[in-house]
C-alpha cells in the first residue's frame, strides 16, 4: 500500500503540473478563452447572416466577438455592416479605429469613403481618398469612390476627367461607363418631356385623356420645371399652366414649391398652390411635410400631405398620407411605395399602392368626390444617351358618391430629351 501510495503521488504530481497553465488561464479567462472561435470564422459566419437577411444577428455576433478580442478584419466587416444598415455615426467610428491601429488598410479607408459619401460628408471622402491615391495612384475602387464624391459635389468636370482616366485604363468598366453617362446626363441641365396619360373606366364613365409638354432646368435640389397640360373628359376641354420649383434650403433640406391656373377651370382647378418641406433625417432616413390648394369653381380643397420614407441599398421605400379637411369631416389616404434603382442616372423600377378617399395625388375633378379607393400602380424609368423613356400603368377599384363602385385603369408613356 506504501509503495502503491507513492506512486499514486508520483504519478498524479506528474499529470498535474502541465495542465498547471491550462486550469490557470481558465480560472482567470475563463472556460470561453480555451474555445473562442476564430475570427475567420466569425466575419464568415456574420457573412452568411447577412445574406440571409439577419443582418441584427450578424451585426451583434461581431459586437460580442469583439468584447472579447481585438481584430481589425472583425471590425472592418463590423463598421461595414452597420454603414450598410444606415448607421453611418457607428459605422465611421469603428472604420476610423481600424484606420487608427492600420493606417495603411485600403479596405477600412474604402469603407469609410462610402460613409462620408452616403452620410453627405463628400469632402471628408475626398480628403481620405486622396491620402491613400498618393500611395496607390491606379487602385481603381479608390478612384471610383473619388468620381463619386466629386459628383456629390458638384463638381462634373474633375469627375469626368477621373472617369476618363478609369476607362483608358479598362475600356469596358460597366459601372464606370454608366457614371460617365450618368454625370454627363446632368450636365445637361435642360430637358423637354412629352406626357400622355390615359384613363379608363368600367360602367361607361367617360375616359380622360392628358396630354402634358414640360421643361425642366436643372437637376434635383435646385430644378425648376414649366409644364403646359390640355385635358378632355365629357365632353370638356380643359388647359392648366404648372410651375413647380425645387429650391435648396439648407445643409441636407429643399422644398417643393407649386403653382398653377386653368382659365378655363373646365377640369382642372382655377388657381392651385402647394409647398413641402423635405429634409435628411440621417441613418438612409428623409421625411417631408406640406399642403396642397386647390380651387376649383364648385369646390375649394386644401390637402395636408406628410412622407417618411428610407434608402436601402438599392432601394427607397416610404409612405405618404394625404389628409383632406370637408363637410364630411377628415378623408385620410395612404400611398406605400418601393422605388428600386438600376444603377446610375436615373433608371429605376416603381411599385405603389394606395387606398383612401384618392388613389392619386388630387390634380383635377376626377380625383373629386371620390369616398373610398384602392389602387396599384407600377412605372419604370429608362434612358439611353440623351434620350429618357417612362413608361407606368395601373389598375384601382373606386367608389364614388352617387355612383356605382367602378373599375379604373390607367396607362402613361413619357419621352424625354435633355440638352
Amino acid at each position: 500500500m506504501q509503495i502503491f501510495g507513492g506512486n499514486f503521488r508520483l504519478l498524479g504530481a506528474r499529470l498535474i503540473w502541465p495542465i498547471t497553465p491550462v486550469i490557470l488561464i481558465w480560472a482567470v479567462f475563463g472556460a470561453g478563452a480555451l474555445f473562442a472561435e476564430d475570427a475567420e470564422d466569425v466575419i464568415r459566419k456574420a457573412r452568411d447572416l447577412s445574406a440571409a437577411k439577419h443582418r441584427g444577428q450578424a451585426i451583434e455576433l461581431l459586437k460580442d466577438f469583439l468584447e472579447q478580442s481585438e481584430d481589425g478584419d472583425v471590425r472592418l466587416v463590423y463598421g461595414l455592416m452597420l454603414s450598410w444598415d444606415g448607421k453611418f455615426e457607428q459605422a465611421r467610428r469603428e472604420l476610423k479605429t481600424v484606420l487608427l491601429e492600420h493606417p495603411g488598410y485600403t479596405d477600412a479607408a474604402r469603407a469609410l469613403a462610402n460613409v462620408e459619401i452616403w452620410s453627405d460628408h463628400p469632402e471628408s471622402a475626398e480628403t481620405l481618398i486622396d491620402r491613400f491615391l498618393e500611395r496607390e495612384p491606379d487602385d481603381r475602387d479608390l478612384s471610383v469612390q473619388k468620381v463619386r464624391a466629386l459628383r456629390a459635389m458638384k463638381r462634373r468636370k474633375e469627375a469626368l476627367a477621373l472617369l476618363n482616366r478609369i476607362l483608358i485604363i479598362s475600356p469596358g468598366d460597366k459601372e464606370a461607363l454608366d457614371l460617365r453617362s450618368a454625370i454627363r446626363l446632368e450636365d445637361q441641365s435642360w430637358r423637354a418631356v412629352v406626357t400622355e396619360n390615359n384613363t379608363w373606366y368600367s360602367g361607361g364613365f367617360s375616359p380622360l385623356t392628358e396630354r402634358t409638354l414640360s421643361v425642366k432646368r436643372g437637376a434635383n435640389a435646385g430644378s425648376t420645371v414649366f409644364s403646359y397640360s390640355l385635358a378632355q373628359q365629357f365632353g370638356y376641354t380643359s388647359s392648366q399652366v404648372n410651375v413647380d420649383s425645387y429650391p435648396h434650403l439648407w445643409k441636407g433640406a429643399y422644398a417643393y414649391v407649386n403653382g398653377g391656373m386653368s382659365p378655363d377651370h373646365n377640369l382642372y382647378p382655377h388657381y392651385r398652390f402647394g409647398a413641402d418641406i423635405y429634409q435628411n433625417l440621417g441613418h438612409g432616413w428623409e421625411g417631408s411635410g406640406g399642403f396642397r390648394r386647390l380651387l376649383f369653381a364648385s369646390t375649394h380643397i386644401t390637402v395636408y400631405t406628410a412622407m417618411v420614407g428610407r434608402y436601402h441599398a438599392n432601394w427607397f421605400f416610404s409612405g405618404r398620407t394625404f389628409l383632406t379637411p370637408g363637410d364630411e369631416g377628415l378623408s385620410r389616404s395612404v400611398q406605400l411605395e418601393a422605388r428600386r434603382y438600376l444603377g446610375d442616372g436615373g433608371r429605376f423600377v416603381l411599385f405603389r399602392y394606395s387606398m383612401g378617399a384618392s388613389p392619386y395625388e388630387i390634380q383635377s375633378l376626377n380625383e373629386v368626390g371620390i369616398l373610398n379607393s384602392s389602387s396599384y400602380y407600377s412605372e419604370m424609368n429608362w434612358f439611353w444617351r440623351k434620350w429618357l423613356l417612362s413608361g407606368g400603368s395601373g389598375w384601382a377599384h373606386v367608389d364614388r358618391a352617387n355612383l356605382a363602385p367602378q373599375a379604373q385603369y390607367n396607362l402613361s408613356l413619357s419621352l424625354a430629351r435633355r440638352f
